[in-house]
């Protein structure tokens, strides 16, 4: 549903990426996908130093 990069202003080689899925289902056919091994699995992440996953489930916004 969502995907975002944000570059680090201290340090360009840091990076933190957002995604959003639908539901745990939806990310995990995400991860399926062709796409998803050729550019993440086999590309991007053998040049990572570092990749800390969090899961976390999204909030509703409380009513004013």
């Amino acid at each position: 549903i969502a995907f975002v990069i944000h570059r680090s202003p201290n340090d360009p080689h840091e990076f933190f990426l957002y995604e959003q899925y639908r539901d745990q289902a939806a990310y995990q056919a995400h991860q399926q996908t062709s796409h998803f091994k050729d550019l993440v699995l086999a590309r991007a992440t053998p040049l990572l130093t570092r990749r800390d996953r969090v899961a976390l489930d999204l909030m509703p916004c409380p009513s004013r």
